[in-house]
């Protein structure tokens, strides 16, 4: 008579286990993979700030003033050192403007 119990338990393989040992790769579905979104920049309206609002805003921050300090830009001036040293004798320092003799009689 045949026994239905074994000595050692058939063991089943994974499906991972089964492609390691026969090297079967399988290729990515291209809809799962990371492509790079592209966006379209932005483009924002202007500020409108009311009447009312305006006259409640500090000096320092009310539109026409903002628009000012924006406008008024710096740029670096490199001088050649020959420029340089002609401006040097050109402005006067801070202790030459502000010297002066005080005549004190006691």
């Amino acid at each position: 008579m045949p026994t239905l119990i074994t000595a050692q338990p058939r063991l089943l393989k994974t499906l991972g286990t089964l492609k390691k040992e026969r090297e079967i790769r399988v290729e990515p579905n291209p809809d799962n993979l990371y492509t790079e979104a592209e966006r379209s920049q932005r483009k924002f309206r202007p500020l409108k700030i009311s009447k009312n609002l305006q006259q409640k805003l500090p000096y320092m921050e009310k539109p026409k003033v903002l628009a000012k300090l924006k406008e008024q830009k710096r740029v670096a001036v490199i001088k050649e050192p020959e420029a340089r040293k002609v401006s040097e004798l050109e402005t006067p320092t801070l202790t030459e403007s502000w010297s002066c003799t005080f005549d004190i009689e006691i």
